[in-house]
């Protein structure tokens, strides 16, 4: 298949259940990730930071082009995408943690080499699935709160809207206080939101 652009654009995010408050004026992390969007590049990610309230949809279709823009691409064949989004943390934790994985990373898509450290933690915890936290620092992590995945075909789609359903990738708990036990506030698998993405797929 030759090649072809793609252009992506974040639309709304919806989480239902955001788990433990975040100091005032926290915000939530939105990872975008490519899965292979041609040989040779085993992914692409883009992050934003954003307020998300329980149950809103946050809107980004009406915002600037900056602000919603996700990716402008070269795509060789099928390729996956892949949504999560991390727990509430205060703004200065925010800009610790993008700051770790790119420099420029607020807002912008970023290419990482499979040899990074970067690399490493973003495929373990947001395209394996698996890792319960993404670590920042050694006294600070963020907990995923929704994660979700769709693919698209460049060969059959031109345009469209993705509408990828969120779950919840693990099962988090408030800590115990006391004699009392911890109480699950998301459980693994748990519906938790929907991310909408608006994309174009034209001939290089």
């Amino acid at each position: 298949m030759r090649r072809k652009n793609a252009t992506m654009f974040l639309e709304d995010v919806l989480v239902l259940e955001n788990g433990r408050p975040g100091a005032a004026g926290a915000e939530n992390i939105v990872l975008v990730s490519l899965i292979w969007p041609r040989p040779m590049i085993d992914l692409r990610t883009a992050a934003k930071s954003v307020r998300l309230e329980d149950g809103h949809v946050a809107v980004f279709s009406d915002k600037p082009f900056h602000e919603k823009i996700l990716f402008k691409e070269i795509v060789g064949g099928p390729f996956g995408v892949t949504v999560e989004v991390t727990e509430r943390k205060s703004p200065g934790v925010i800009a610790q943690f993008l700051a770790a994985i790119a420099s420029d990373l607020v807002n912008a898509a970023f290419p990482l080499p499979p040899s990074s450290e970067t690399f490493r933690r973003i495929v373990h915890a947001g395209v394996s699935g698996v890792g319960q936290k993404i670590r920042t620092a050694p006294r600070e992590s963020f907990l995923r709160i929704a994660f979700g995945h769709a693919l698209i075909d460049p060969a059959t789609a031109t345009s469209g809207r993705l509408e990828i359903p969120l779950s919840a990738p693990e099962t988090l708990s408030a800590p115990s206080t006391g004699r009392s036990r911890k109480t699950p506030y998301l459980v693994r698998g748990q519906p938790n939101g929907t991310a909408a993405i608006r994309y174009r797929i034209e001939e290089d």
